[in-house]
């Protein structure tokens, strides 16, 4: 039993559960085979495809980056900047194309690789706009416009055309594969292209209206109120100072020093109550005039200036905006903005926070006892410099300023006495005050700089030329309440009189403005260009401040007030400063102004005796005569000894603008646009 049980144990077993089928499982092992086959080849063409794409990629590159080498050397050649020497010649063979091509082989390229991009030509010289869209018209009368789009775009221009800006590299290459014939039988290699517009944009500084324009010794008696009143605190420099002020030269690079910021942009995004800006200006002036930094260190602000919330931009109008240097660069940036102006646009962004509140400026000047005057500023927009490539812009502050003139009438007490002594002191007469306001609103006028050619080897100086929309400003002549002097002038009672007879009330008269007060607009509303400017070089050679080649600074020199020009030591630049439209008489128009007011249509004259109305029209002839006598006299010599001062320190002229040019920039080339010919938006 044991025995069988045994070999029934070992017995083998047969069928599909005891045997496994040998000739399945080779089949199996085939098919694996396959699949791993397949999924090696897959990986070897992922492989090869990668390797491809990262050699095209590499390609693509430096075809880029020879494309944008190339473009910038022939921005170089053809801007002048730095050089004095322009090329503006970009056919094969050129000095230009001569200079792409010998910086595309010290870069490891291959010259033929110079073979153009959709019918453009390889080397091309042309404009590039400055900002946000913009048109041109070439030297055959063309126009050429591109969209604005806040892109800059490359118009190509005939050789030798005077407003070549940039130069266009165009190159083109066959794109390298290791998946060619040999593969794919009858395969055609791909070309990949690359393109780089550059330019050597120089940039200018610039400003519309100076106190600089107008200081002199007796500006302190102006300047002090004025700074005053911006400030909100009691300012009392002497004109000695106000010169230092003045004399000292702010750069960019001095208040990004300061703020400790790295580049322009960082700068005016600051944003900082006016009590930290003004320990701002004082750090960057201690960098270049200790001296005038304790100056402003010492001023103090009110209450509500100090803390009232003045982004830098408001102060510096944004400056550059786009081109964004870093410190190192802008240590290029000359000197462009004096600490007064820095110091008075401060108090003016200030104000203009609030530009419905009037600041009380805090002189008073008249004939005691005689006559009282007050003066209120308003600010609706600071005045700000202009900083940056053709295109940037300047203005002067929007203002209004507020004169208020209070006369007692002596003249009439003179006569009210005599008649009173004629009969036996029986009659008696009184006047009140004549109130007379005048109110001047000051548009603000604009310059954009309209172009700035480089040096040349026939002009080793830059040339700007600067277009100007001046100041326009509405004169308003009226009558103001004693109790809101500020208030804009109204129609009302000019002069008020009363008379008693036996010591009783008897005689009225009263003397009113008729309908609106009376305005006039002095100035045009036409533009006009100043310059061009030449602007000097001192000392005799350009000054290269950075390591950055073809980075230069060229000074302007404004010889102010017919002193001599400070850097030929020669006759005054009759350019510099340049008030490209005549100014207009702000005495004249006020003038005009008053008599306008004061005529026998625009004047009510109501008289009543003992309450009985009494027609006294033949008087108002001599009445119209008295008045003019009144107020003409005390408002020319009030007009002489404020506003005129006022407004030239506020760097406002009636109907014109002084353009200052302060100096210009020339940088570095940089890469504009890397779009190729012919395509969307190139």
């Amino acid at each position: 039993m044991k025995e069988r049980g045994t070999r029934a144990m070992r017995k083998p077993i047969s069928g599909r559960r005891g045997r496994p089928s040998l000739p399945g499982r080779r089949q199996q092992r085939g098919v694996a085979a396959v699949f791993a086959a397949i999924a090696i080849v897959a990986l070897v063409i992922s492989m090869l495809l990668g390797i491809n794409i990262g050699r095209l990629y590499y390609a693509q590159r430096d075809l880029q980056r020879l494309a944008s080498l190339a473009a910038i050397a022939g921005a170089n050649m053809s801007s002048g900047c730095g050089t004095g020497t322009r090329a503006t010649d970009a056919s094969t063979g050129s000095a230009l194309w001569n200079q792409v091509q010998s910086v595309i082989l010290a870069n490891n390229g291959n010259s033929g690789t110079l073979t153009g991009i959709n019918g453009a030509a390889a080397v091309q010289v042309g404009w590039v706009n400055a900002g946000n869209g913009g048109s041109i018209t070439d030297d055959s009368g063309a126009v050429h416009t591109v969209a604005s789009d806040s892109l800059r775009h490359f118009v190509a221009l005939a050789n030798g055309d005077s407003h070549i800006n940039a130069v266009r590299v165009n190159l083109s290459s066959t794109a390298p594969s290791i998946l060619g014939s040999a593969f794919f039988p009858g395969y055609t290699p791909s070309t990949i292209y690359a393109s780089a517009s550059a330019t050597q944009l120089p940039i200018g500084a610039f400003s519309i209206g100076s106190t600089t324009a107008s200081l002199n010794t007796s500006s302190s008696a102006v300047l002090n109120p004025l700074l005053s009143g911006l400030l909100g605190s009691s300012v009392n420099l002497a004109a000695v100072d106000f010169v230092n002020l003045a004399s000292t030269q702010i750069s960019l690079a001095n208040l990004m020093v300061a703020a400790g910021v790295n580049d322009l942009n960082s700068l005016l995004s600051l944003s900082s109550n006016a009590s930290g800006l003004k320990t701002l200006l004082g750090s960057a002036a201690n960098l270049v005039n200790p001296s005038a930094a304790n100056l402003v260190t010492g001023l103090t602000l009110g209450k509500t200036q100090a803390a009232t919330n003045v982004p830098l931009a408001n102060l510096l109008g944004n400056v550059g905006k786009g081109l964004n240097p870093t410190v190192n660069d802008a240590a290029a940036l000359a000197p462009s903005l004096n600490l007064l102006d820095l110091l008075q646009g401060l108090g003016q962004a200030a104000a203009a926070q609030n530009p419905n509140s009037f600041l009380t400026l805090s002189f008073s000047p008249g004939i005691p006892g005689v006559v009282s005057t007050a003066v209120y500023l308003s600010v609706q927009q600071p005045m700000q410099p202009g900083f940056g490539p053709v295109g940037a812009t300047a203005q002067t502050a929007q203002v209004t300023l507020r004169l208020r003139i209070s006369l007692d009438n002596s003249l009439l007490g003179g006569i009210f006495k005599l008649l009173q002594t004629l009969t036996l002191g029986l009659v008696s007469f009184n006047a009140d005050p004549v109130n007379v306001g005048v109110d001047l609103q000051v548009a603000k006028a604009v310059g954009t700089l309209d172009s700035l050619i480089c040096p040349t080897t026939t002009s080793p100086y830059p040339s700007a030329q600067v277009g100007v929309n001046a100041n326009l400003v509405t004169t308003t002549v009226g009558t103001f309440s004693s109790g809101s002097p500020s208030a804009a002038v109204t129609s009302g009672n000019l002069l008020n009189i009363s008379g008693t007879v036996l010591g009783l009330p008897t005689i009225a008269a009263t003397v009113g403005l008729k309908g609106v007060p009376a305005a006039i607009t002095l100035g045009s509303t036409a533009g006009a260009e100043a310059g061009p400017f030449k602007i000097y070089q001192l000392p005799t050679a350009p000054v290269n401040t950075t390591t950055q080649a073809h980075t230069y600074i060229y000074p302007a020199c404004n010889s102010l007030g017919g002193s001599v020009n400070p850097c030929t030591n020669g006759s005054t630049d009759p350019n510099n400063p340049n008030a490209p439209i005549p100014s207009v008489s702000l005495l004249s128009g006020l003038s005009s102004s008053v008599a306008s007011l004061v005529t026998k249509n625009n004047l009510s004259v109501v008289i009543r005796v003992a309450g009985i109305p009494v027609d006294l029209t033949a008087l108002l002839d001599p009445l119209v005569s008295l008045l003019n006598t009144l107020l003409i006299g005390p408002l020319t010599s009030i007009l002489d000894a404020v506003l005129n001062p006022l407004l030239n320190l506020l760097g406002l002229q009636v109907g014109s603008a002084t353009v200052l040019m302060n100096s210009v920039t020339t940088g570095p080339s940089v890469v504009v646009t890397t779009r190729i010919p012919g395509s969307l938006g190139s």
